[in-house]
């Protein structure tokens, strides 16, 4: 298999960092992945003449190329289509014919309402190059998330622990594998990847053959208690909130992590689910399951609607 080849070197590479696999692995897909998508309408149209030279022949050689030239073709659009699902992040299309021009056009729409073309800076001036984007957007979030000194131990002295120390070796139990395969396939496969380029469904697919490594890296990094500075990195991708954003208050931002940094976060969140509502009262309707952020607005909205009843 190649990509076995490419993660161990052949089957035998051993104690190698993980991130360096998959950066390894990476470099070769991104050059296989680029000469397909570039020869997809190639292969289907040369699939297509070669179908239509043997259609009629029906001596047996013939009848056999023909065959795999079929499947051949419909091999081609099953991947075409599926490359541009990927693109498109219509997650809700799950099964149907082929919608490679549907899924085309969705993503052709994604790339156009997405597309910042002007911001205004500090001195409220238009800025429309990619170096004054970038720099728009990376003062606004130094400013943002800069630093503010304050003491919180006078705080913190006055919240009861409400975690028992049960719980407490719950948390830090050393990982399983079985956790670590949980979290990761509780991801939807498509999901935007990091920067590393791989999505959940990779490992998904694949986790019989990288699953121990990735499992024996993450004992050590939470052990050590903390990761590769190449796992850390995140890409951030900006949502408009409206059309023709003009500021970064019209922008969501969406952290886009490596997907091995997430199936290790998600491994705890996981954990810390057993206890999540000792930690959170009664009257704060969100982070626990089952509860809802909006029953606290609907409620003031009943109490307001009961008073304006009253007479």
């Amino acid at each position: 298999m190649t990509l076995g080849r490419w993660w161990r070197k052949d089957g035998v590479e051993r104690g190698v960092d993980i991130t360096s696999k998959t950066t390894r692995c990476a470099e070769k897909l991104k050059g296989c992945g680029k000469r397909k998508r570039m020869r997809f309408k190639q292969e289907v149209r040369e699939c297509t003449e070669e179908m239509e030279r043997l259609r009629g022949c029906h001596d047996s050689s013939n009848s056999w190329r023909f065959k795999k030239a079929q499947e051949k073709h419909a091999r081609l659009l099953v991947q075409e289509e599926a490359y541009w699902r990927q693109r498109a992040k219509m997650h809700w299309l799950k099964e149907g014919d082929l919608n490679t021009k549907f899924f085309h056009m969705s993503a052709l729409s994604r790339q156009r309402v997405k597309k910042i073309g002007k911001l205004l800076n500090e001195e409220n001036i238009a800025v429309t190059t990619q170096l004054e984007l970038c720099e728009v957007a990376l003062n606004y979030f130094n400013q943002l998330f800069k630093s503010n000194p304050a003491m919180h131990d006078p705080v913190l002295s006055l919240i009861t622990p409400k975690i028992t120390q049960e719980d407490n070796d719950k948390l830090v139990m050393p990982i399983t594998r079985e956790e670590l395969k949980e979290s990761l396939f509780q991801m939807h496969p498509d999901k935007a990847p990091g920067p590393d380029g791989f999505n959940p469904a990779f490992y998904q697919h694949f986790w019989e053959l990288c699953g121990n490594d990735i499992f024996e890296a993450a004992q050590e990094w939470l052990e050590r208690g903390y990761f590769p500075s190449s796992l850390n990195e995140t890409n951030i991708c900006l949502i408009p909130k409206c059309e023709n954003p003009t500021s970064m208050k019209d922008l969501r931002p969406i952290s886009l992590c490596n997907v091995l940094y997430k199936m290790i976060s998600k491994l705890l969140a996981n954990r810390l689910k057993g206890c999540l509502n000792k930690c959170v009262s009664e009257e704060q309707s969100a982070f626990v399951e089952g509860r809802s952020i909006l029953d606290n607005a609907l409620i003031a909205i009943e109490v307001i609607h009961a008073l304006k009843r009253r007479t």
